[in-house]
């Protein structure tokens, strides 16, 4: 038979074990974003694009591997590519490998902890950078061009989200000519409480463990302060990773100058799969 001083205790340890269990999910959460791969799927020579094979280096900063698509007719614009949250920039190349032959050079790099980038994945880290490659594209652009070429910022997913908090910072926002932005979140605290009230094991918990993710860097809360750069936003309407709503909410924080792009029967990043929407985003950059 159990006494009452045994189910006390029990009862005290089932409760350190539900504490425990919320400390290590909360050290999990910021983690639950970031899915890097080390080995890249393919290269940019096997899809017969020029390119240059860099090192993004900073004093006391994990160093970044980084590729350069060149260009195949004389060069329009310097375009900063961010991808998302999984694998690689190999695995991303389906989404930019097009832009080079409308006359852009296109910057896309690997955060630390992904692909062969040193270092260990975090989110405060990925923002870091986002900033960081932002920087390096003025140098570049100086090197290729004497500093000629006009350079955009296209990023896409949880890197469209980690660019918006990375732009508040003055001297990086002070690169860029034009920011595009593909399926974004509005925040970092409601997107994760969505997708854990998804599943039974993390529902109940979804609500206080959304509370140790760094809601300082979601974009909502940064978006307005990328005025006076001319802003468009771009979502699928059958977004089930990023819900369009998370599009209106962005827009309507969002300052002039801005535009919205809705594809209605488009889901996550497959808007620019089509011929014709890559155009129009061409004809975007070319204005």
């Amino acid at each position: 038979m159990i006494g009452r001083n045994s189910l006390l205790a029990m009862t005290s340890f089932s409760k350190y074990l539900v504490l425990l269990g919320a400390l290590l999910l909360c050290s999990a959460c910021s983690n639950m974003f970031l899915y890097p791969t080390k080995d890249y799927v393919v290269s940019p020579a096997r899809l017969s694009l020029a390119y240059r094979q860099l090192i993004i280096r900073d004093k006391n900063q994990a160093d970044l591997s980084a590729w350069l698509l060149l260009a195949n007719q004389p060069a329009k614009g310097l375009i900063v590519f961010v991808h998302g949250n999984a694998q690689n920039m190999s695995n991303h190349l389906a989404s930019i490998y097009w832009l080079p032959a409308a006359g852009y050079h296109v910057l896309t790099f690997d955060y630390r902890g992904y692909g062969k980038s040193a270092g260990g994945k975090s989110l405060t880290g990925a923002a870091k950078d986002i900033k960081r490659a932002i920087l390096f594209s003025k140098k570049l652009n100086q090197s290729m061009s004497g500093g000629n070429l006009k350079i955009y910022l296209y990023a896409q997913s949880l890197g469209a989200s980690l660019s918006v908090s990375a732009l508040s910072d003055m001297q990086v926002k002070a690169v860029l000519s034009k920011v595009i932005l593909e399926g974004t979140f509005a925040s970092y605290r409601q997107i994760f409480r969505e997708k854990a009230s998804l599943f039974w094991l993390t529902s109940v918990l979804a609500y206080p463990l959304s509370y140790s993710l760094p809601e300082d860097l979601s974009a909502e809360r940064h978006i307005a302060k990328i005025s006076p750069i001319p802003l468009l936003l771009i979502q699928g309407e059958n977004d089930f990773i990023v819900p369009p709503a998370n599009g209106p909410v962005l827009e309507n924080l969002a300052r002039q100058p801005k535009s919205y792009w809705s594809f209605p029967n488009k889901g996550h990043l497959e808007i620019f799969l089509s011929k014709e929407n890559r155009q129009q985003l061409i004809e975007y950059l070319n204005e």
